[in-house]
């Protein structure tokens, strides 16, 4: 791109060195925005007469296929800001408008609904500008007890997930394989290569034995306490629990090495800072990084297995407001939606039991969940009304309860701050 610039630059403006160029700029006007007049294909009645409600909207080309699928809290309002002339956005989106169509929507009567809604679309159509949410975005894995090894199916032998396949579940998988043949204070642990390699990711190179040495040194320093009384497998969690403390509940800085170690965020980690070296504190972080993150997930997991069979039910935030909504959700998807007249309340009530054969998730599935807990936590912190009754776990005759487990608002904001 920048040859072919160069060459334009040279040929039509007499540009060839850096103070030609600069001097060029200064006397070049920049074109305003208002100079440029942008032309859709959607006629301004149709935008203009769209209802002031949540929803899904689609935009699709001229041959019926779908480009892009979004959500809104009031589709007027959100459609209405791709066609704003002040209003900058992405080159793919800018693309998107000029080739859209036409334009249908879907309302919902909540904003939940439309965030499932979405989710499940952009799944199913696979439009092209939805860039960040295509179906083929992250594997998902399970994992053996140990981590030692992954699986993309669930089976005996890999119990523990799904789990979006990345950078710190293969860390964690070489730390624990690492640490096995010194366990229990049997000397230093010697370092193997595949855990340099898994440090590195996609983004860095990975760091010499020294160092790696040196920061598995200072992990085991710092977590001793820890590493001498639990095994193997119950290293994320006893650690991950620990650094999650650390870092929640004391102003200890620096805990996780980057931001992507926050699970909602971390399924898509950035390339790193430009900047950065391999030190023995760098690597242990990477290594906290690696077990805080992968314990994280671990949780999230089993509540996103939970959730698949439950009921949500929330208000208005409107306090005078009694109204109620209710989603149902069986085996990660919603069967029933309606809403609750104010006498019924918030439940709890009658639910079959959670299906006793149902292990894995699909990508899909897993998705749908996520965006429900991103919306329940929206819910939390917006102080309405919401509770989540999850369908009783059934073991034995002895432990079936018609009800299950009710969380609250209060209860669930300090659930969901686990994860």
């Amino acid at each position: 791109i920048w040859t072919g610039l160069a060459e334009q630059l040279c040929n039509r403006h007499d540009v060839s060195r850096m103070i030609d160029l600069e001097n060029w700029l200064k006397a070049t006007p920049v074109p305003s925005r208002g100079d440029t007049q942008r032309h859709f294909q959607i006629p301004k009645a149709i935008r203009s007469g769209l209802p002031h409600r949540p929803g899904v909207y689609r935009y699709l080309s001229r041959k019926g296929n779908p480009l892009y699928v979004g959500k809104a809290k009031d589709l007027r309002q959100r459609v209405g800001t791709y066609f704003q002339p002040s209003r900058r956005h992405p080159g793919h989106i800018l693309e998107m408008l000029s080739r859209a169509a036409e334009l249908k929507i879907s309302p919902t009567r909540t904003t939940l609904e439309a965030a499932l809604l979405e989710q499940d679309l952009i799944k199913r159509l696979a439009p092209p500008y939805n860039l960040a949410l295509q179906p083929e975005n992250g594997a998902l894995v399970y994992g053996s007890k140990d981590f030692g090894t992954f699986s993309p199916h669930w089976e005996p032998r890999h119990p523990l997930g799904p789990l979006p396949g990345g950078t710190a579940t293969a860390i964690l998988a070489e730390l624990v394989n690492t640490m096995k043949s010194t366990w229990a204070g049997a000397g230093e642990a010697k370092v193997r290569p595949e855990l340099a390699r898994a440090l590195a990711g996609p983004y860095l190179e990975a760091p010499d034995a020294a160092a790696v040495e040196a920061g598995l040194g200072l992990f085991r320093q710092q977590h001793s306490d820890y590493i001498r009384r639990v095994t193997p497998e119950r290293l994320p969690q006893a650690i991950g629990r620990r650094l999650w403390i650390i870092r929640n509940l004391t102003p200890a800085p620096d805990v996780r090495p980057t931001d992507s170690a926050d699970p909602q965020k971390a399924e898509d980690e950035g390339s790193p800072p430009a900047a950065f070296a391999w030190t023995p504190e760098t690597v242990c972080r990477h290594l906290e990084h690696a077990v805080y993150h992968t314990a994280a997930l671990l949780r999230r997991s089993r509540w996103l297995r939970r959730l698949g069979n439950a009921v949500i039910t929330w208000g208005s935030s409107d306090t005078a407001s009694q109204d109620r909504r209710c989603l149902i959700l069986r085996r990660g998807r919603v069967v029933v939606r309606r809403n609750l007249a104010p006498a019924a309340g918030a439940g709890p009530f009658h639910l079959e039991p959670a299906p006793t054969g149902w292990h894995p998730l699909d990508r899909i599935t897993y998705d749908r969940l996520r965006v429900a807990t991103t919306e329940l936590r929206r819910l939390v912190q917006e102080r309405r009304p919401v509770s989540v009754q999850l369908s009783p776990l059934v073991r034995s005759s002895a432990d079936l309860s018609p009800q299950g487990v009710v969380l609250h608002r209060e209860r669930l904001a300090h659930l969901l701050s686990w994860f």
